[in-house]
This record gives structure tokens, C-alpha cells and sequence, in this order.
């Protein structure tokens, strides 16, 4: 709460400002006092978007990579011309998005809410991007197509 008070200082010493000196300043000073302010805003505003992410999309990025381990899997069992290695790889990926996302999150609450974002939406969005891209193609993989064996006239 101690940059929201100081936000509130800054906000009543410009409107002093304005109401004293106000008349007699150029219009850069103005602009210089405004963007200052809106700075200042801007970072609480950013703190409150991405606090709102976390606590309404993270389980669903969650849940979505949860369930595309857990179908990985059975895919990989029906889909059996998709290697091993592809399968691995997937996997991995899927796995080091959790991790990294399990340290964010665990970051983000030892900062606590009045501390800048340890990670933001924009990250999360690109990352699990990535990974949903891998998997998709992947497990879209088609089956090769056989090859006819021509007959050998005698």
C-alpha cells in the first residue's frame, strides 16, 4: 500500500501545483507533470492486469498442459509410426513449461502483490504457445503412406 499512498501524495501535490503555479508554466511542463503521473499509474495498473491473470488463466494453462501430458501417452500408443524420441520431446517440453511455471508462481508470492510481476502473461502465453505448437504437430502427424512393391515380370 506504500506506493498507492505515494501515488496519492504525487496526485495531490500536482493538483496544488496546478492550482498555484499552474496559470504561468508552458505546456511542456504540463506534459512533463502529466507523463510523470501516468507512469506512476501505469505500473499499479500492470501489477493489477497481470495479478488478474494469475488468478483467473494460470489454472487453465495448468490444466491444458496437465491434460496434454496425460494424453501424450495413450497418442503415442495408438499413433505407433510417431518415434519414441518425438514422443520424448514432447514431453520434455511439456515438462520444463511446468517447472518454470511452478518457479514463477512461487517467485511471484514470495515478492508478494506490491513488488512488479515476476512474470507476465505476454511469457506465459508465448511459452505455452510453443509447447501447444510441438505437441500439435506431433500428434497430428500422419501415417506414412506405404510403398506399393511392383511386380517383377517373368
Amino acid at each position: 500500500m506504500d506506493e498507492v499512498e505515494k501515488l496519492i501524495d504525487n496526485c495531490n501535490s500536482a493538483e496544488d501545483w496546478l492550482y498555484e503555479a499552474g496559470e504561468e508554466v508552458g505546456y511542456k511542463e504540463y506534459q512533463t507533470k502529466g507523463y510523470d503521473l501516468q507512469s506512476a499509474y501505469s505500473k499499479l495498473k500492470v501489477r493489477k492486469s497481470e495479478h488478474q491473470f494469475r488468478e483467473n488463466q494460470l489454472r487453465e494453462v495448468q490444466a491444458g498442459l496437465k491434460n496434454m501430458k496425460d494424453a501424450l501417452p495413450e497418442i503415442l500408443e495408438k499413433k505407433t509410426w510417431i518415434t519414441a524420441e518425438d514422443g520424448q520431446d514432447v514431453h520434455d517440453k511439456i515438462e520444463d513449461m511446468r517447472t518454470w511455471l511452478d518457479e514463477k508462481i512461487e517467485a511471484q508470492a514470495e515478492a508478494g502483490l506490491s513488488a512488479d510481476p515476476v512474470f507476465t502473461a505476454d511469457q506465459v502465453s508465448q511459452k505455452v504457445e510453443k509447447v501447444a505448437k510441438l505437441y500439435k504437430k506431433i500428434t497430428d502427424k500422419k501415417k506414412p503412406k506405404e510403398k506399393k512393391q511392383k511386380k517383377v515380370e517373368t
